[in-house]
């Protein structure tokens, strides 16, 4: 468990740093926001 949950918080702070705001996804991909709320 100890190793998942780091494992898990890393690709996701490291994807929100990279990526730009909601608000430029909402623009690139307006799907996008739907397929993370179900991923």
């Amino acid at each position: 468990m100890t190793s998942a949950t780091p494992t898990s918080a890393t690709p996701t702070a490291t994807a929100v740093t990279m990526e730009p705001p909601a608000v430029t996804w909402k623009g690139r991909f307006p799907a996008g926001e739907i397929l993370l709320l179900e991923h």
